[in-house]
């Protein structure tokens, strides 16, 4: 399955990222710890992006997970 698109005047593409993990040896070996990332990023043909980030967590110690982008 291709996750990248181009636009019908081909002046943007745009590809997704996806991702789901699962840990069970955290701190509990009896609990889980579970992410899920969606990431898709626009390229245009002007030089200029733009993007959009959404994630989950939840189970053991969630609280502590953390999520940097950084672009350049």
């Amino acid at each position: 399955m291709d996750n990248y698109s181009l636009n019908s005047s081909k002046t943007q593409l745009t590809q997704k990222g996806y991702g789901y993990y699962r840990n069970y040896d955290f701190l509990d070996d009896d609990e889980e710890t579970r992410v899920t990332h969606i990431i898709s990023i626009t390229a245009k043909n002007d030089g200029t992006y733009s993007y959009v980030v959404d994630w989950e967590r939840w189970g053991e110690s969630w609280i502590t997970l953390d999520l940097d982008i950084e672009t350049n």
